[in-house]
C-alpha cells in the first residue's frame, strides 16, 4: 500500500512537471507566433484532467475534482458558448466573468490548502 502511494505521488510531480514545460513552451511558441498542433493542445488538456484526477485520489479532498471540471469548462464549454454570442462585448464579458469567478475559486481553495498544510506542521 504504500509503494501504491508512493508510485501515485511521483506519477503526480512528474505530470505536473511535465505541463509546467509543456505551458511555458506554448506560450513562447504564441509569442514567436508559432502555431502550435491541437495534437499538443489535446495532450496538455488530457493530462492536466489526469493530474486533477490524481491529485483528488492522492488527498481525497472533494473540492479536488472541480480542477477537472474547470479544465473542461475553459477548454470545451466557453468557445461553444462563444460562437452562439454574436456581440463581441458580451463574448469578452462571458469570459472576464468566467476567469474571475474561476480564479476566486482557486484563490479559496489555495487558502484551505494552506491552512490545512499549517495545521498539519504544527
Amino acid at each position: 500500500m504504500i509503494f501504491m502511494k508512493f508510485k501515485l505521488i511521483a506519477i503526480t510531480e512528474m505530470i505536473t512537471t511535465l505541463l509546467f514545460i509543456i505551458g511555458v513552451l506554448e506560450i513562447l511558441a504564441m509569442f514567436m507566433k508559432i502555431r502550435v498542433p491541437t495534437v499538443v493542445l489535446t495532450l496538455t488538456i488530457i493530462l492536466s484532467i489526469v493530474g486533477s484526477m490524481s491529485e483528488f485520489v492522492k488527498i481525497h479532498k472533494l473540492r479536488k475534482l472541480a480542477y477537472p471540471l474547470i479544465i473542461i469548462y475553459c477548454f470545451i464549454i466557453m468557445p461553444v458558448i462563444g460562437e452562439y454570442i454574436h456581440s463581441k462585448i458580451l463574448n469578452i464579458s462571458f469570459a472576464v466573468l468566467s476567469f474571475i469567478v474561476i480564479m476566486i475559486f482557486i484563490y479559496k481553495d489555495l487558502i484551505i490548502t494552506n491552512k490545512e498544510n499549517n495545521s498539519l506542521a504544527k
